[in-house]
């Protein structure tokens, strides 16, 4: 299996993309489930998984099927254009972080709070409505924070999609 992977560059890296993709978001949802609250900016850095990792399995069956190379290409393309955009939201949490600039939005998320569906709830809701503040460091290793290391993968995201949907040599494809 792994010769054929090595003789087939697109398909590996998809594939390598694609399990450092779902490993990273795993890491996220991980984290979340132990008791580490995500506030708005951590959230809208999920999206990019989410747009990201169907569009690998998009790239990773074209090229295990032998399909046509643009699709594989292209999904690989938009790929890195959606991790480029996570790795800029990264940056800027992080940089805020760090307070190198502050945050231009109200920076909230409540993954918790419920829609009350009586009147006399609503009340009580807004007890329970908890505000999670994006520049607040809430875990760090290394010196980074969550912001950070994502902006990290993000960016290697990034440029291993490009590499493989742009530079990748024609004759290795």
């Amino acid at each position: 299996m792994i010769r054929s992977l090595l003789s087939r560059p697109l398909l590996a890296l998809a594939l390598l993309n694609c399990v450092a993709a779902v490993g990273a978001v795993s890491a996220a949802w991980i984290f979340q489930w132990i008791g580490y609250e995500p506030c708005h900016l951590c959230l809208d850095q999920r999206i990019p998984y989410y747009i990201g990792v169907p569009l690998m399995l998009i790239a990773i069956f074209s090229e295990w099927r032998e399909g046509p190379k643009w699709l594989a290409r292209a999904a690989l393309v938009l790929v890195a254009i959606a991790f480029l955009a996570g790795a800029v939201i990264a940056v800027y949490q992080a940089g805020a972080q760090w307070g190198y600039w502050k945050l231009i939005e109200d920076c909230t998320a409540d993954t918790s709070f419920s829609m009350p569906t009586q009147a006399g709830q609503l009340l009580g809701n807004l007890d329970k409505a908890h505000v999670v503040d994006c520049t607040k460091i809430t875990w760090s290793f290394l010196g980074l924070s969550f912001a950070g290391w994502n902006a990290i993968v993000s960016t290697g995201l990034t440029l291993l999609s490009l590499f493989g949907g742009l530079l990748l040599p024609r004759r290795l494809r």
